[in-house]
């Protein structure tokens, strides 16, 4: 178009016609601009490269060298686009048919009149042809948009199912192919019955739901709901329905949200969470419960190694194990403790660790018919972990097994390997298994379903916790009646392992002559330390501090008993004010503490290389790390 005007090409040989037929387009409402060829030849070279360049073209029939159907073939294979009104002297109904069939919009008959009737014709041709154009654009620009919702509606992390009002899946985006594990395609058509499990459908009335929002165009919504998939796998969602109406009818969409590893993140918060409460509960409890216990276990173990008579002899052995369970017990509680109790890791064989838990527990399952079948990986490296610890978490689950199975016998496979840096122990079980109501409360501190009295339902609570200080993880998989597999995963450490301390003791004669100083709040304590040592060593004592600062400066000592919580002046500050004043003495300290559960105590303790005893201790325990430091 130039100029607000409409460029047309005109192909006639006759030069009467294209004179007249000029004139009647250019006079014509001052619409058009008209070229003028004789021939197809010089009208090709014209628009050779640009086949377009016309707005409208008029085509003669009769023609030398190329006739107009001739014209109309050769710009169809050039793509040409624009309106074509094909001239003729004939009402031949084949050729006519033969040029409408080749793009030709519309015909004229050269009759009397025709150049009148040809400016109309031509201006509804075009008319014609911007209008399909527009359609065309408009299409094309609605199908843009179509694929550009797919597009998102693909890449969000929903399956987003479309229903029509015949209960027909309409629609599937491609995340529905991981969540029914079937192609997008092949559910289109599908009555949307035929997608869920019916005990899932009613569980949530999810087929009246879609009714209700279809009719009314409500959004409903669903959170947390369980669901099996196609897989067996028992997977949290996340659902909603609302309605959507679009030149196609009206539509509900349903949405559908995965949201099972939040939900496992966040029930691990709250086990978290419950653990550092009841932490948070034992802390001032437990630090009492170790001063009073240390004196009656120390107490006892020392009069044992003076009394001879046998009957005095059994009732302290019964004393001692009372108090040795109490402390147990104790222990077993700071693992719930904010930062935990403080860990002695060394370079550990799990297998050997496996080993040894099953030797204990041996003739236990064999009384009960259970037979055990191992499958441990010989390729394991050392794992750099607390013994301790981990045996307990071994003993516990393996214990649970045992109570799981022993009225009706069964069968242990416990197997070791190594996995993405993680050595992963699996101890599957022929088990009664636990129900699904309660699978929850499983880590729960003191939940427990036995009546044994004995039974206080900390065992898979403190596995939970000792796993998670050492950056792994415990999974349980059962189901009622059909046993239990426990996996526990521990990461590998480059660092795995651990310092031996030499034991090169000084003489007797040498030790006897040995200066010790003990400092500590407790009066009872204080004093049974005093007399546990003073058979062997010089011992002054100290009530705190400040006392031993006096006491410090005026005497050498080679080995300090120090308690780290104290009035006036603590543990740590004490072991700072010698570190400046009597540089190389501060390595001759010892600490005692019944705060191993204490974020603050455990920061000191890993900052520096001194041993600490935690109370309640055993004498022999005292003694040796008093050898030790002399030594």
């Amino acid at each position: 178009m130039s100029e607000n005007k409409f460029l047309i090409a005109l192909i006639d040989d006759d030069v009467d016609q294209t004179f007249l037929a000029k004139k009647a387009l250019t006079d014509f409402m001052s619409l058009y601009e008209v070229d003028v060829f004789y021939t197809g030849k010089d009208f090709f070279d014209r628009i050779k490269g640009n086949p377009n360049i016309y707005d409208a073209l008029v085509v003669d029939y009769m023609l030398p060298q190329l006739n107009g159907l001739e014209i109309l073939h050769t710009l169809h294979g050039l793509q040409c686009e624009v309106p074509i009104i094909f001239l003729t002297v004939s009402d031949d109904k084949d050729t006519i048919h033969e040029a409408l069939n080749y793009g030709a919009y519309d015909y004229l008959l050269k009759i009397e009149g025709y150049l009148s009737t040809l400016p109309v014709i031509l201006l509804k041709s075009i008319d014609k042809y911007q209008r399909q154009k527009h359609r065309e654009e408009v299409q094309k620009k609605v199908q843009t948009l179509k694929e550009y919702f797919e597009n998102i509606l693909n890449t969000i992390p929903y399956a987003v199912i479309g229903i029509n009002q015949m209960m027909e899946i309409s629609y599937a985006n491609s995340e529905c192919q991981n969540f029914f594990f079937v192609d997008p395609s092949e559910l289109i058509g599908q009555k949307i019955m035929e997608l869920f499990d019916p005990e899932f459908l009613s569980d949530i009335s999810l087929i009246d739901h879609i009714k209700k929002v279809s009719e009314n165009s409500e959004h409903i919504s669903f959170s947390k709901i369980s669901y099996i998939n196609r897989k067996n796998q028992k997977k949290h969602l996340d659902i909603d329905l609302l309605k959507t109406s679009s030149d196609y009818g009206d539509h509900v969409l349903l949405l559908i949200n995965d949201i099972t590893r939040n939900v496992e993140l966040e029930q691990k918060l709250i086990q978290t969470e419950k653990l550092a409460s009841l932490g948070k509960l034992l802390t001032g409890i437990t630090h009492e419960l170790n001063n009073r216990l240390g004196p009656v276990l120390a107490y006892t173990q020392l009069l044992m190694t003076k009394t001879t008579d046998q009957r005095s002899l059994n009732w302290m052995k019964n004393i001692e194990d009372s108090a040795q369970s109490m402390k147990s017990i104790i222990e077993s509680l700071l693992y719930f403790s904010p930062g935990t109790t403080r860990q002695h890791k060394e370079s550990i064989c799990i297998n050997d660790l496996i080993n040894n838990t099953l030797t204990l527990l041996n003739y236990k399952f064999q009384s009960k018919n259970i037979k055990i079948t191992k499958k441990l990986s010989t390729a394991i490296t050392p794992l750099f972990i607390d013994q301790k610890q981990i045996s307990k978490v071994l003993l516990n689950i393996l214990n649970n097994s045992y109570e799981a199975m022993e009225l009706t016998g069964g069968e242990l496979y416990i197997s070791s390997k190594a996995s993405d840096n993680m050595c992963i122990v699996s101890i599957v079980d022929t088990g009664n298994g636990i129900p699904e109501d309660i699978q929850s409360e499983i880590f729960d501190p003191f939940f427990t379903t036995k009546s044994n009295k004995d039974n206080v339902g900390l065992g898979l609570s403190i596995a939970y916790t000792l796993l998670e200080s050492h950056n792994g993880s415990i999974k349980i998989n059962t189901k009622a009646n059909k046993g239990t597999e426990v996996t526990i995963s521990i990461p590998f450490s480059d660092s795995a392992s651990a310092a031996k301390r030499e034991n090169n003791l000084l003489p007797a004669s040498e030790q006897s002559a040995s200066q010790v100083l003990i400092i500590e709040d407790d009066e009872t304590l204080r004093d049974v330390m005093k007399d546990i040592l003073e058979e062997t060593y010089s011992v002054d004592i100290a009530e705190n501090g400040l006392q031993a600062k006096t006491r410090i400066s005026q005497k050498n000592y080679n080995a300090i008993l120090a308690d780290i919580r104290m009035p006036g002046m603590d543990g740590p500050s004490l072991f700072y004010w010698i570190r400046d004043n009597f540089p190389g003495l501060e390595k001759k300290m010892v600490f005692t503490t019944g705060d191993t559960y204490d974020p603050e105590t455990n920061k000191f303790l890993d900052s520096i290389d001194n041993d600490y005893l935690a109370k309640p201790f055993n004498i022999n325990d005292l003694r040796n790390i008093i050898k030790q430091v002399i030594a």
